[in-house]
C-alpha cells in the first residue's frame, strides 16, 4: 500500500465498510489515501476511478482533482457541499452488474461519450449554429450514475441535483430519441417533448456526464442517463476534454481489469518471450483462426490443421498466444457435432459434463502456464449457436466484447506463457 501523509490499517472487510459508510471528513481534505489494486479496485466501481483521478493521475489541476473528490463523495453517498443524501434515491452497489457505478458499465458509457459532440457538429452543419464541444466532468459522470440507478427503479428522473438530464431505455443509440426524434418534433413547431434535444443543443450547456447500466426493472434491459450543466454550475468546474477523460479512464480500466482477473498464484505479468526462448523447444505457438460463416474462433498448435482450415475458407488470424509445451495443467478440447463448435477448458468436470451431453472428446489441445503467465480471458455470447466462446489474452478485446457487445465475462480460462 502507498500512503499520503497518514494512513490507517484496515482489514479488507473493514476498509470496504469505511469506504461506503465513512463520515464526510474521510475525503474532506487530502489527508488520507490508501492505494488499492486489482480485484478490490474493480469492486469499488467508479469510486475507485474517481479516487484515482484525485490522487494518482497526472496532468490534472487542483480544481479537477477537487471535482474528482466530489464525484467520489457523490457515488459513495457522503454528504458535503453541493450534494444531497443519496440514501433514498441513488443507492449504489458497484458489485451489482446492474448498477451504473459498476466499472464495466462505466466503460460502456465512457466509450460512447464522444457521440454527443458528433450530434453537436451535426447541429452546426444543419442549423448554422456554432456549438462548441462538450467537456466532461467527473462530478457530472457521478450524478448521471446515481440518478440512473434511481431512474431504473422508478422509471423517472431522480432530480437529486440541479442539472439537466436525458433518460433513455433499450436504445443502443439513445440519440435517435434524444436528438433525431425530438429535433424533428421541434422543427415542426412543437416545444413539448423536446427538452432532451434542447439539452444537447443549448449553447449554455457546456459540460456533460453519461451513465449506462443494464437493468431488470420496469421491463427494461438497459438504460442511459446524460447530465448537462452551464459553466456557472458547481459541477462544471472540473471539466476535461473528452479525449483526456477517455484516456485517463482507459488507463485505469485496463490496469484494474488485468489485475482483477489475474488468477491466484500468477505473478507479475512477464515480458514477452525472446526468440531464443521460443527456439528452446519448451514452448509452442497457439494459432488462431476465424470462421466468417459461423463466427467461431478456433485455436490449434498444429500448423497443418490451420492450413487445412484456411483452405476451407477460415481466416488465419496469426498467433493467439504462446503456450508451454508441457505443464501440469492441460487444456481440454471438445467438439459439438451438432453446432460445429469447439470448446476449451482446464476444468476436467466441465469437459466430462459436455462429453456426457454428446460433445466429442478431442483430448488435450495444449497446456496452460502455471506459476507465471498472461491471463487468457474467456467470454461467452449467449445469443450465438456456434462460436459462443472467445478466448484472448488481449485485454482490449475482452473489454470490447463484454462492454460493447454484451458478451458475458467468464473470467480467466488459463495462463499463456507469452503472446
Amino acid at each position: 500500500m502507498i500512503k499520503k501523509r497518514k494512513w490507517h490499517r484496515f482489514s479488507a472487510a473493514l476498509w470496504a465498510l469505511a469506504l461506503f459508510a465513512s463520515p464526510a471528513a474521510l475525503f474532506a481534505k487530502d489527508t488520507i489515501y490508501v492505494q488499492t489494486t486489482g480485484s478490490y479496485q474493480a469492486a469499488e466501481g467508479s469510486a475507485g476511478f474517481f479516487r484515482y483521478l484525485a490522487y494518482e493521475a497526472g496532468g490534472l489541476s487542483d480544481t479537477q482533482k477537487e471535482d474528482a473528490r466530489l464525484a467520489y463523495r457523490i457515488v459513495t453517498g457522503q454528504p458535503s457541499k453541493g450534494l444531497k443524501n443519496n440514501a433514498g434515491k441513488g443507492l449504489t452497489n458497484p458489485n451489482e452488474a446492474d448498477d451504473a457505478t459498476n466499472i464495466k458499465n462505466m466503460k460502456k458509457a465512457v466509450d460512447q461519450l464522444p457521440m454527443v459532440n458528433q450530434y453537436r457538429q451535426t447541429e452546426n452543419q444543419t442549423q448554422g449554429t456554432a456549438l462548441g464541444e462538450f467537456m466532461v466532468s467527473p462530478s457530472l459522470m457521478a450524478i448521471a450514475q446515481v440518478q440512473l440507478n434511481y431512474a431504473n427503479r422508478n422509471n423517472y428522473h431522480a432530480k437529486s441535483y440541479q442539472v439537466a438530464e436525458n433518460l433513455a431505455w433499450d436504445l443502443e443509440n439513445p440519440y435517435t430519441s434524444w436528438y433525431d426524434a425530438e429535433k424533428a418534433k421541434y422543427l415542426s413547431g412543437r416545444r413539448d417533448g423536446t427538452q432532451q434535444y434542447r439539452n444537447i443543443v443549448t449553447a449554455t450547456n457546456t459540460t456533460t456526464g453519461l451513465a449506462y447500466s443494464t437493468t431488470k426493472a420496469n421491463g427494461h434491459r438497459f438504460g442511459y442517463s446524460q447530465t448537462f450543466c452551464s459553466p456557472q454550475n458547481l459541477y462544471a468546474a472540473g471539466g476535461l476534454n473528452m479525449g483526456q477523460f477517455q484516456s485517463l479512464f482507459d488507463t485505469y480500466y485496463k490496469k484494474v481489469r488485468a489485475e482483477s482477473y489475474r488468477p491466484s498464484g500468477s505473478q507479475t505479468k512477464p515480458a514477452n518471450l525472446s526468440s531464443s526462448a521460443l527456439a528452446s523447444g519448451k514452448y509452442i505457438q497457439m494459432l488462431r483462426l476465424y470462421n466468417p460463416n459461423s463466427g467461431e474462433h478456433f485455436y490449434t498448435a498444429d500448423p497443418s490443421e490451420r492450413d487445412s482450415l484456411v483452405a476451407l475458407g477460415w481466416r488465419d488470424e496469426g498467433i493467439g498466444w504462446i503456450a508451454p509445451k508441457e505443464s501440469n495443467t492441460p487444456v481440454y478440447r471438445v467438439y459439438n457435432p451438432n453446432a460445429g463448435d469447439h470448446h476449451y477448458t482446464t476444468n476436467l468436470d466441465e469437459k466430462n459434463s459436455l462429453v456426457g451431453l454428446g460433445w466429442q472428446d478431442e483430448g488435450i489441445g495444449w497446456y496452460s502456464a502455471e506459476k507465471e503467465g498472461f491471463a487468457v480471458f474467456r467470454q461467452y455470447n449467449p445469443n450465438a449457436k456456434a462460436g459462443s466462446h472467445n478466448y484472448t489474452p488481449d485485454v482490449d478485446e475482452a473489454i470490447a466484447l463484454v462492454t460493447m457487445y454484451h458478451w458475458r465475462d467468464e473470467d480467466v480460462a488459463w495462463l499463456a506463457s507469452g503472446y
